[in-house]
């Protein structure tokens, strides 16, 4: 996975019966780390 990237959820976000669901919508976001190392 990449920084920047949206994961979408779609009709997963506030159901309840007579309305539509949204959608839940991710957006990553990469921090550097002091030991941990990405290989791009």
């Amino acid at each position: 996975m990449e920084d920047g990237k949206k994961i979408t959820f779609s009709g997963e976000g506030d159901q309840e019966p007579g309305l539509q669901s949204g959608d839940i919508v991710v957006v990553l976001d990469e921090k550097e780390h002091s030991t941990f190392k990405r290989d791009k």
